[in-house]
């Protein structure tokens, strides 16, 4: 059978894109602009008729005609400005074809515009089942969307009609809704289209859509509590059938998943290696069943013979309650192999932990039991603080970033006030949800931080335990500590501006400094105040600030360089 494509277009669409040669299905458009018919050919059907929103008018073309549609086997319903070419449709459609989907959808560059990070491209992943596919890029198995045309009176413009749809499908065949991560497309901004206001605004104001919407939901008794508020929810991984999910073989089957990046450790104190295997082979044994380990590393960076032969002469290999992976993973950076970690593992909790960090005694079981006694807590975060064991790393503990090691294991913070993506554990259908999204900027660190904003604001329930601790070490050498140092300050400069994108130099460098005032505040109140979490003495305070003074002095360096020129320093100081 034959596929669909139909859109209402208007004067300012991007049907010519879809509409080339490599096409395998056939068009629908209905027109409501002014200009002549002509500059949307080629097309297969066209209709000036109906002038409503885009579901508005496929109810009224299905009234019409209620055999239509049911010559397709998908109908692909998409807003007229999506940019996406047509052998992606293909492949779209083929995809829904031959997964037997109900509903799914293209993932969203974050290029465009975006409602739901959700439903964002997660590199790596070939797809994911959700609750829900947004109403400007569904894709129907027929059969379904004719259900839900006879249900659909025509009352919504837009606002909620994603939710009715989906809502019918998953209640009727849960998992049959998907988006698909390998297939992108964009939804360009208004500006981009020379316009101010969005079109369906000219049709309904947004305040009107929303209340009709309300009052549908409450006629179609869908209340909050059927997790259908606005709020996406990713179920699992679609898996691509040609694709193996695990490179190494393994037979055992976990529920724990503990993921390791092979980067960090290469700048850190090469003793500290056997120190986290040692303490990852306890921390096993004291959690009481088998994990999965999956250690991913890039293989222009490092010896993959030379890892292996360290992870033997540890015997993490022959421990009965560790399945270890190893996976090469080239070109990939500190975020991306944790993304990729995700992919490759199978457990239904993910735990990070770096390979420069030490866990101390309960932390693995910490965080896995917190999980496990708070059912609809999606992420938790342990404490990770500097071991003060010298000047360097007294300095560091009293002025950087991380906290000191808290002063009881009972404290809980919910929502999280921080995450440390070398400490914490997810639900992996969390995660999958809600993956480190790296900028275009191609920053070192930040979006830990960026990720816990994007979880809170989409009503993931998230907390910090401190009885979940392990340490990190200090920049280890002097081309170590510069580097972090230039890298923090130009990562802070690409955070400021992805959360404020129309701010000013000026304003960013305001923000630096600030930042840069109040740490070494910290550094001077601790380096007095709290001598003995610090072990240090009232005659190494001075040190100790003049550690960080010359840190923070290279931090704001770092960022006055990203705001000086972007380009040049935006692929340089790898940490």
């Amino acid at each position: 059978m034959a596929n669909l494509v139909f859109t209402s277009a208007g004067d300012h669409h991007n049907v010519a894109q879809w509409s080339t040669s490599e096409r395998d299905y056939e068009i629908f458009v209905c027109y409501y602009g002014s200009a002549r018919f002509e500059n949307i050919f080629p097309v297969d059907y066209i209709c000036d008729e109906f002038k409503g929103s885009k579901f508005q008018n496929l109810k009224a073309v299905y009234d019409l005609d209620r055999t239509f549609l049911s010559k397709f086997s998908s109908v692909f319903v998409v807003d007229d400005d999506i940019e996406m070419s047509a052998s992606a449709i293909n492949e779209l459609f083929a995809i829904r074809e031959g997964f037997d989907l109900d509903i799914v959808q293209p993932s969203q560059l974050g290029s465009g515009k975006v409602s739901f990070p959700s439903l964002m491209k997660f590199d790596g992943c070939f797809g994911r089942f959700t609750n829900y596919c947004e109403v400007c890029v569904p894709l129907f198995k027929t059969e379904v969307l004719i259900s839900f045309l006879e249900e659909y009176d025509g009352s919504l413009a837009g606002w909620g009609v994603d939710w009715w749809y989906s809502h019918r499908s998953f209640r009727l065949n849960t998992h049959k809704i998907a988006v698909i991560d390998s297939i992108s497309c964009r939804n360009p901004f208004e500006s981009d289209k020379g316009l101010t206001i969005r079109e369906i605004d000219r049709y309904q104001d947004a305040a009107s859509r929303r209340a009709d919407w309300e009052k549908k939901r409450v006629q179609l008794g869908m209340s909050t509590a059927e997790g259908y508020c606005e709020n996406v929810v990713v179920l699992g991984e679609l898996a691509n059938p040609a694709e193996s999910v695990q490179s190494d073989e393994g037979g055992k089957s976990s529920r724990v998943s503990v993921i390791i990046e092979w980067e960090n450790v290469i700048r850190a104190d090469s003793k500290n290696m056997p120190v986290l295997f040692s303490s990852l082979r306890r921390e096993v044994e004291k959690l009481g069943e088998s994990i999965e380990l999956n250690i991913l590393f890039d293989p222009g960076v490092v010896d993959g013979n030379q890892l292996r032969q360290l992870l033997t002469r540890n015997e993490l290999d022959q421990c009965e309650l560790i399945d270890l992976h190893v996976h090469e993973c080239s070109g990939k950076h500190y975020y991306e192999l944790k993304n990729e970690g995700v992919l490759k593992s199978t457990g239904e909790i993910i735990v990070f932990i770096d390979s420069d960090v030490d866990p101390e005694e309960g932390w693995l079981l910490n965080l896995v039991s917190y999980l496990d006694q708070n059912i609809d807590v999606g992420m938790v975060g342990g404490f990770t603080y500097i071991k003060p064991y010298g000047i360097v790393s007294k300095a560091f503990a009293a002025g950087w970033f991380f906290p000191l090691k808290p002063a009881s294991a009972d404290m809980v913070n919910s929502p999280a006030n921080f995450i440390w993506s070398n400490n914490c554990a997810y639900r992996r259908n969390i995660f999958l949800a809600h993956p480190y999204r790296v900028s275009s900027f191609n920053e070192t660190r930040g979006a830990c931080g960026r990720q816990l904003v994007e979880m809170q604001k989409n009503g993931v329930r998230t907390a910090n335990v401190s009885s979940a601790v392990a340490t990190h070490p200090a920049p280890n050498g002097v081309r170590h500590f510069i580097t972090r140092a230039l890298a923090e300050g130009r990562d802070r400069v690409v955070d400021f501006f992805l959360a404020n994108p129309r701010a000013s130099r000026l304003s960013c460098l305001k923000r630096i400094l600030l930042i840069t005032r109040g740490k070494m505040q910290r550094t001077v109140v601790y380096s007095l105040l709290e001598r003995d979490r610090l072990n240090s003495t009232l005659a190494e305070a001075p040190i100790l600030v003049a550690v960080m003074g010359c840190y923070y002095s290279l931090f704001v360096l770092g960022a006055l360089c990203m705001l000086i020129s972007p380009a040049l320093v935006k692929d340089r100081w790898r940490i």
